[in-house]
């Protein structure tokens, strides 16, 4: 296989994390065109994006802070706002990429790390082996140890059977609320969403999304359901998913696991390296 791992410099970084942040961006838009009264809100806040869908939301953080160079007293104290006046605590996906005035930030504030995520890049034109993709059968679906996975490019029409797939499969990680549902609903609604659903012998098993920007294949929300995992659902979403972001004529795809996790395992064996870990830095809300 050829050799995927990118050396990733401040400008690299830079892109990654915005290309995840633009997503998240577009669906706070969109929640605050269609629902006013959800206080949904996006700024571009220190060179990243801060965005509020709702208290305990997964995508009210920001993303990409720092990556511009110092951050100023100023600009610190305008992202903390955003969130508390929200009554939202303070969520930063940071990356080690970001300039060292934002630490000292942190240090001088109290917050904590929560939470790690793996970032992983692979060239788009590098080919994993065929042992890892499988083989087509007569009917055209792909097979993996000997069961049928077919993945789909749903219309928008079926947004909501793919909400519903994705939501379910994230289960055990966010609680399927109303508000997950919309937030979901909006994200894979979202101009330039490519949605994939994957079916086992016929059964809907799994699903996940495909976002193209500045050249960055986002290979973002994807799940499987519980009783279809280890069947190679994921392997298949990733290749269908790494085809398309080929005929887009991106350069680099990009995806996030948890450290650790089956999920980061399975990108690895698909031709996936980390590229860095980022981190999560939390300040509760301020008492009144």
């Amino acid at each position: 296989m050829q050799h995927n791992k990118l050396f990733v410099d401040n400008s690299l970084a830079r892109r990654l994390e915005l290309a995840e942040a633009e997503g998240g961006a577009s669906c706070g838009a969109a929640l605050a065109r269609e629902r006013p009264e959800s206080a949904a809100a996006v700024e571009t806040i220190a060179g990243g994006r801060a965005v509020f869908t709702g208290i305990g939301s997964p995508l009210s953080q920001a993303t990409g802070v720092g990556l511009d160079g110092p951050v100023s007293v100023e600009e610190f104290a305008r992202l903390e706002d955003f969130f508390f006046s929200r009554g939202a605590a303070v969520n930063v996906e940071t990356s080690p990429h970001a300039d060292a005035s934002l630490f000292a930030h942190y240090a001088k504030h109290g917050y904590c790390a929560t939470e790690f995520t793996s970032v992983l890049t692979r060239l788009v034109e590098a080919e994993v082996g065929r042992n890892h993709v499988g083989e087509k059968d007569q009917s055209g679906d792909w097979r993996s140890q000997g069961v049928a996975v077919a993945i789909e490019e749903l219309a928008a029409g079926q947004i909501d059977l793919w909400v519903g797939t994705v939501c379910t499969g994230f289960a055990e990680h966010y609680p399927v609320t109303d508000e997950l549902m919309e937030v979901m609903g909006l994200f894979g609604s979202s101009s330039g969403a490519q949605l994939y659903l994957a079916k086992v012998d016929g059964v809907v098993a799994g699903g996940g999304v495909l976002f193209t920007r500045d050249g960055i294949a986002g290979l973002f929300g994807a799940s499987t359901l519980m009783e279809f995992r280890r069947r190679g659902v994921q392997r298949e979403l990733i290749r269908v998913r790494m085809d398309a972001a080929r005929r887009a004529s991106c350069e680099i795809a990009l995806t996030f696991a948890r450290p650790g996790s089956s999920s980061e395992r399975n990108l690895l064996r698909n031709g996936f390296a980390v590229a860095y870990t980022r981190t999560k830095f939390t300040r509760e809300l301020r008492a009144k």
